[in-house]
């Protein structure tokens, strides 16, 4: 009778807690281009963020990683980037905890 009243405890206070856990979700990534210094510049990235899972993301875009920061630091800088005025750059930001907690922009 005691394991019954302990495993229906448990389950119910799993199930509450998952449904008081609110989902993480980056609304926006917004990134500016910095001034040219020759043919390189840097990218100021900017985040909204509601419920994170963690203190901290992961920054990427264009097959590089731009490595994980704070969320308390934002917003961060990328680069330096190649300037060729034809490339698209675009910018990826992942909670390191919740893979799923992404945005991005170009």
């Amino acid at each position: 009778m005691f394991k019954v009243r302990l495993f229906t405890f448990l389950i119910s206070s799993l199930l509450t807690s998952a449904l008081i856990a609110q989902t993480c979700s980056i609304t926006e990534v917004t990134a500016q281009a910095e001034a040219c210094q020759g043919n390189y510049f840097s990218a100021t990235v900017d985040l909204e963020v509601e419920n994170p899972a963690s203190d901290s993301f992961m920054l990427a875009g264009n097959g590089t990683v731009y490595g994980r920061f704070a969320y308390a630091d934002l917003p961060v800088t990328a680069g330096p980037l190649f300037g060729d005025a034809e490339s698209t750059f675009e910018f990826i930001a992942w909670d390191i905890e919740d893979g799923m907690c992404q945005q991005f922009t170009t």
